[in-house]
């Protein structure tokens, strides 16, 4: 079993000793990401702006391995007001399509550079992923 760290050369760099992204048997880990710019700077003053900007690092990574958001499984999303869970989802249902990762959300006392959102999240890197469904509406949540 060989564990391969992804380090891309844009965006923003981990703020302490971990990875940005690790592969391992077929699965890539990405650690939370931060509403950073390449700098390290936040970006935005909204739950929106910065959960597109978090979004939009995840995706960077995914395309540093020529992947994209649909190979996505699960994420963890931490906030820092739990009251922003729906402009989250929003945010969310704009980016990811059906069917959406598995998720995981928490209200957190605070984050890295006092940012409103922060996303980790694991993605599969080999293979069909086949989804199979009778029904293609959202199975009753309210994602839509």
């Amino acid at each position: 079993m060989q564990k391969n760290q992804l380090r891309p050369k844009k965006g923003p760099k981990p703020l302490g000793p971990y990875s940005t992204a690790i592969e391992i048997n077929q699965m890539l880990y990405i650690s939370a990401q931060l509403p950073l710019n390449d700098e390290g700077d936040v970006v935005g003053d909204d739950i929106a702006a910065q959960t597109r900007k978090v979004i939009d690092n995840i995706e960077a990574i995914l395309n540093f391995r020529n992947l994209e958001l649909d190979h996505v499984v699960s994420t963890t999303i931490y906030l820092q007001d739990l009251d922003d869970f729906n402009k989250v989802n929003q945010m969310i249902a704009i980016y990811f399509s059906h069917p959406y990762p598995v998720r995981t959300c928490m209200e957190v006392t605070r984050l890295p550079k006092n940012a409103l959102v922060q996303i980790e999240c694991v993605a599969y890197t080999e293979g069909d992923f086949v989804y199979e469904d009778d029904d293609e509406e959202c199975d009753g949540c309210a994602c839509e």
